[in-house]
């Protein structure tokens, strides 16, 4: 809860300074975007190549997958299960 007030508390400072480009460049055009290239996660290659043959959104699914499933293997221990999921989100 505390990571929630945290985020809900900093987007409403930065709406209040900024107004609308806040929640547009800091939020919303994460949802619009098409640029697929910016990162270093080895699934943009993959949509890359389908960009116009398969919704990018499918070809997240086995990222999906094993976000899920080291979730629930390791959740005894918070500290390795986020370090799982940021290896197998970025790398």
């Amino acid at each position: 809860t505390s990571f929630a007030l945290t985020f809900s508390g900093l987007t409403y400072l930065a709406v209040i300074q900024y107004g609308r480009v806040a929640l547009d460049e800091g939020l919303l055009y994460h949802l619009s975007r098409v640029d697929h290239r910016h990162n270093y996660s080895p699934w943009w290659y993959p949509i890359y190549l389908a960009n116009r043959q398969a919704p990018g959104a499918l070809l997240l699914i086995p990222q999906t997958i094993l976000l899920f499933v080291t979730s629930l293997s390791f959740e005894s221990d918070l500290g390795f299960t986020l370090l799982l999921q940021t290896y197998i989100f970025v790398t």
